[in-house]
């Protein structure tokens, strides 16, 4: 029998400075859920699940609870979960079509005409 053992490879860390980059742009607020961050050391995630990509709109500042949602390597899950923009951008087109439905109406709730 074997006994698994845990790799002894690391995961890059940040570039010196990259971490306070998203810190600072995230204003000490979790960038998904806009949660206090004060007091805690939040994790910096990489939304395209590639620790190596360490560019700044690759990176993003979450507080615990959003980062395990999240996943913490998102890119060995079988199926990836949508990043954050992709999250977003799909609620927007959401917000905007209910909101032409509310303006303009739907077919389904639109009366037919009574002929005379």
């Amino acid at each position: 029998m074997e006994i698994w053992e845990p790799s002894k490879k690391r995961r890059p860390s940040l570039p010196s400075g990259k971490r306070s980059q998203v810190l600072i742009r995230a204003r000490g607020r979790c960038e998904k859920c806009g949660k206090d961050l004060q007091g805690i050391h939040p994790p910096v995630h990489h939304k395209d699940g590639d620790p190596s990509n360490n560019d700044l709109s690759n990176l993003i500042a979450l507080c615990p609870n959003c980062h395990s949602k999240i996943g913490l390597h998102e890119s060995l899950k079988p199926k990836r979960e949508k990043s954050f923009d992709e999250e977003f951008t799909e609620r927007m087109k959401e917000l905007d079509n209910g909101i032409t439905g509310l303006v303009y109406g739907t077919s389904k709730k639109r009366k037919k005409k009574s002929g005379y």
